[in-house]
């Protein structure tokens, strides 16, 4: 704590070698070696002490030295991969104008392109999406992008912005926790529009709710590529991109309630807000009904218990 690094480190040691156990070790350990300009040890010791202060400092610094070392190399290669991804579009566009894909092909793919398109002009998209009856394995295929995506936050999202161990992670709550509010949403949604006169019918809530989540696909990718190469100093950016990515996604499935259901802005937003009323009343109702099923199980299981004893 008085910035005695060097007169530290061998009592940090002995404490190390006697246990390998005490995070508090790791820390001390990764302060010494960030003093010493050890960045490569440094960032090690700071990572399984999970503290992210020092973590980001370290990791500044061999992020600069990395720059100094293959800058010219790192932007010849964006150049190259700009051009490579310009002209290979060009070249596939001149190749479908002379061996046009079979028309059988022609409507899964403008409903694919219709995903991004979506994103861009809400209200055409989602008025094509209302006039069109996408296939299931298109809808099916976008939400295996969209939990692949997940996957990637959980497991691919960088240690300053997710300081956890990877190996304790509990990959069906996190799921479950994406999935729930989702599928909540589509019962809310289709049952409180269809009281209220609204048009849409439950496939049409189905496919437009899956088209909602473009914003969560496009942006999911840059933030957690950019996770992994900015420090705490910026992260704004990150910070910036996730809300950018919550307001979209609001303004995308509200929306989706105002052209699936045929409504005004107003009556659009009071339907939105009973929906989430809804979604809530759903959650509440599932867990008191968990909780007495589950009362009601050991009740049982514990008698079978005591009976078996007696026998």
């Amino acid at each position: 704590t008085d910035g005695k690094y060097e007169e530290s480190k061998p009592y940090w040691d002995r404490v190390y070698a006697r246990n390998d156990m005490y995070n508090g070790t790791f820390q001390g350990l990764g302060k010494v070696y960030l003093h010493e300009n050890n960045d490569g040890e440094a960032l090690k010791f700071m990572k399984t002490a999970f503290d992210t202060d020092g973590y980001s400092k370290a990791f500044w610094q061999i992020r600069l030295e990395w720059l100094q070392a293959h800058f010219v190399v790192m932007f010849l290669c964006l150049v190259g991969l700009g051009l490579l991804i310009h002209f290979g579009m060009k070249g596939i566009r001149r190749l479908l104008r002379r061996h046009p894909l079979p028309p059988a092909w022609s409507r899964p793919l403008a409903d694919l392109r219709n995903f991004g398109y979506v994103m861009i002009h809400p209200y055409q998209g989602f008025y094509r999406l209302k006039e069109a009856r996408v296939a299931p394995w298109i809808i099916i295929l976008l939400l295996v992008a969209v939990f692949g995506v997940k996957l990637a936050t959980i497991y691919g999202t960088g240690f300053l912005f997710h300081p956890v161990d990877l190996m304790e992670i509990n990959l069906r709550n996190e799921l479950g926790l994406f999935v729930l509010p989702w599928l909540t949403w589509i019962i809310a949604n289709y049952l409180v529009c269809s009281v209220k006169d609204g048009e849409g019918r439950f496939r049409e809530v189905m496919q437009g709710s899956t088209y909602a989540l473009a914003p969560y696909l496009f942006f999911s990718i840059p933030i957690v590529i950019l996770s992994n190469i900015v420090t705490l100093d910026e992260k704004v950016i990150i910070g910036s991109l996730n809300s950018a990515m919550v307001l979209w996604l609001g303004v995308m499935f509200i929306v989706m309630t105002q052209v699936i259901h045929n409504f005004d802005f107003l009556e659009t937003l009071k339907n939105t807000a009973v929906t989430v009323f809804t979604i809530g009343t759903i959650w509440l109702f599932g867990f008191i009904v968990f909780g007495l099923s589950f009362n009601l199980y050991d009740f049982f299981y514990q008698l079978y218990k005591e009976v078996s004893f007696y026998q």
